[in-house]
């Protein structure tokens, strides 16, 4: 139509309604730019009956092309009418009658994308925009994001379509929380914390008060990656955490706490093996030592740090102190030379057998060749070996009732290859120039040092991140480890997934659950995005969400990505008592190898099959000769293990 004066004169139809005159064409609507005029049709190409379609005018040849459909995400088998693209958040307003709402037609948004058949987040605009009757025709003025117009005909006027105003409110998300010492529990006053989004480059950095808290304000449908730091003291920061306002539509406020580790209250091991009766850096040991330099020393140049070399009981007191001596010596020589590391960082002690962490004594134990049992604590390792003697496995297990022994009244039993080894291993303290560390060399049993030694790739693994290493975790290769950051719910624990390698989702994690499951709704949702479709449906009676007939109760999703490991084939029963798409740790074993552990931030998952783009080709290292004429000292330190 034409305005003429105060009139209105009617105009000629498009040329996509003049060569068409079997089909309907209606509710016309203009993008801001008055270059894309989208409207809803039941020609066809559709996917329905009524779809929403595009048509871009070309200014050069004043005309309108040909119409596009807006493809699945915004269509579907029943009817879109009312298409308004909003210019104060550049999202597309429609009504449906088929997708899941409150009944009759109800109001949706989506937001666009570079592909105009392509839509992302719709979603229901749900109560009190939308009703058990038809809702349709929302518009906004012109002047004013927080206030528009829509049509209804609920409540007792079901005859009556009537119009309505409505105001919107801001919706209003946060985030609050407070950064502490892991061990004291106490504020960190000036602590960092930095927040950055998946939508762009900006950045939320800021200070925490004298109380270690700090407040942001977050913006809706946005995924979040915070960190918290103190770089003055706290060197060790946690990996990152992730958080989304995605699916957030109420004002509300998250909350996040940080803990920090002080690294004058930890203490670590590195995992350094050395031959019977050498100090010789070999080349496993000289990776954990690289490693070590590199994400430790060079990353925190202000830190000291004290190498203390330990031995077993096994020969003299004295030789067992020389040997531990020259061994840290060693170690410290080659950061030195290897990294150009200042003498003046580096403190080598050997502290041989006087600092074990159990009671395996050769001189003064309480009871000779035996350990104190301590009721779910002290265990043994068991090594399986091929007929050749090579080991193809270790694993820990509990002592059996037979091999504890009462002896004056307490439980012991005998000290073996595995307790030995508790007590070799290299110890990390750290101290700043003012500030020593502040915790005791014999700290409790570390089962992480149970590594036989004999494998270079283990000692590389768990040298992967000296500073993350707090928890015991055993002996495993993390070459190939995916890390997922958890979110932890009681005693259930969240991963990040991505569904189909296109729906970010979390995954509950949970060690009894015998069947995997998911919510109604989630069920129903990734049904109508075609994340599962009809072929994947397995058995059981047709499940209804509101409108959504599924197929069946039990379906397959062919992809779950994990981190970049990819899951096929996981087997879902829809479950009304489900809060989350959950599955047991069956589907954890399947693909991934019993050593897979979680700590206080990640779940540690080892693929059973690595995928063969994954791998590396193995740089081939000259093997060292043996130096001539060395005099071997009669030492029961093992060969392979001692450290």
């Amino acid at each position: 139509m034409k305005k003429v004066g105060p009139d209105w004169q009617m105009g000629e139809p498009l040329e996509i309604c003049r060569k068409d005159s079997i089909h309907s064409y209606g509710h016309p609507a203009l993008s801001p730019d008055d270059k894309v005029l989208y409207f809803s049709s039941d020609r066809e190409g559709g996917y329905g009956g009524f779809d929403i379609w595009a048509v871009t005018y070309s200014r050069r040849s004043r005309s309108w092309g040909n119409p596009v459909n807006l493809g699945p995400t915004i269509n579907s088998p029943g009817d879109e009418y009312y298409p308004y693209f909003n210019s104060h958040d550049n999202r597309l307003y429609f009504s449906s009658s088929w997708w899941p709402g409150l009944g009759g037609m109800d109001m949706f948004a989506a937001d666009q994308t570079d592909d105009i058949t392509k839509w992302e987040n719709m979603e229901n605009l749900r109560e009190p925009l939308n009703s058990g009757g038809d809702d349709f025709g929302i518009t906004f003025t012109g002047n004013n994001a927080k206030k528009g117009f829509f049509t209804s005909n609920r409540g007792t006027r079901r005859n009556d379509d009537d119009i309505y105003e409505f105001d919107v409110l801001p919706l209003v998300i946060s985030i609050r929380g407070v950064v502490t010492d892991c061990n004291t529990n106490k504020p960190l006053a000036g602590a960092t914390v930095t927040i950055t989004n998946d939508r762009d480059t900006s950045k939320i950095i800021m200070k925490c008060n004298e109380n270690g808290e700090y407040l942001a304000d977050l913006s809706p449908r946005t995924n979040y990656e915070i960190t918290a730091t103190y770089p003055e003291l706290y060197y060790f920061e946690k990996p990152p955490v992730n958080r989304t306002t995605h699916g957030i539509r109420f004002s509300t406020q998250l909350e996040q706490d940080f803990c920090l580790i002080n690294p004058l209250d930890q203490i670590y091991s590195l995992p350094i093996f050395y031959d019977l009766d050498s100090a010789a850096i070999r080349p496993d040991a000289a990776k954990v030592l690289d490693t070590f330099a590199q994400e430790v020393l060079i990353r925190y140049p202000r830190l000291i740090a004290e190498l203390g070399s330990h031995t077993d009981c096994r020969a003299s007191v004295d030789y067992n102190t020389r040997l531990a001596q020259r061994r840290a010596d060693s170690a410290r020589t080659y950061l030195m030379r290897r990294w150009n590391i200042d003498s003046s960082r580096i403190v080598a002690v050997g502290f041989g057998e006087t600092e074990l962490i159990n009671d395996c004594k050769c001189e003064g134990a309480e009871k000779a060749g035996y350990t104190p049992y301590i009721a779910g604590k002290t265990r043994k390792m068991v090594i399986e070996k091929d007929k050749r003697g090579n080991v193809i496995s270790s694993y820990y297990d509990s002592y059996k009732a037979n091999e504890i022994v009462t002896l004056e009244g307490k439980p012991f039993v005998a000290c073996d290859e595995y307790q030995h080894q508790q007590n070799r291993r290299t110890t990390v303290r750290f101290a700043f120039e003012d500030k020593k560390s502040r915790v005791k060399v014999n700290q409790d049993v570390d089962l992480n040092n149970t590594n036989s030694g004999s494998s270079t790739r283990d000692s590389i693994a768990k040298s992967d991140s000296i500073a993350n290493v707090v928890a015991a975790k055993p002996a495993v290769d993390l070459t190939y480890a995916i890390k997922l950051p958890i979110t932890m719910d009681g005693d259930k624990v969240s991963v990040p997934v991505m569904i189909q390698d296109t729906e970010p989702s979390m995954l509950v994690i949970d060690d009894k659950a015998r069947v995997n499951s998911i919510p109604p709704e989630l069920a129903a949702e990734w049904y109508t995005k075609k994340l599962i479709k009809k072929k994947d449906f397995i058995s059981g009676d047709k499940f209804k969400v509101g409108k959504v007939k599924l197929p069946g109760n039990r379906f397959t999703v062919d992809l779950v990505k994990m981190g970049r490991y990819e899951v096929n084939g996981i087997q879902f029963k829809i479950d009304e008592r489900a809060k989350a798409p959950t599955v047991g740790t069956r589907v954890l074993r399947k693909y991934f190898k019993s050593d897979s552990y979680k700590t206080d931030t990640e779940y540690i998952l080892i693929p059973k099959r690595v995928p063969r783009e994954w791998k590396a080709k193995p740089v081939k290292e000259k093997p060292k000769r043996e130096p001539k004429g060395k005099k071997k000292v009669e030492n029961k330190d093992s060969e392979d293990s001692s450290n």
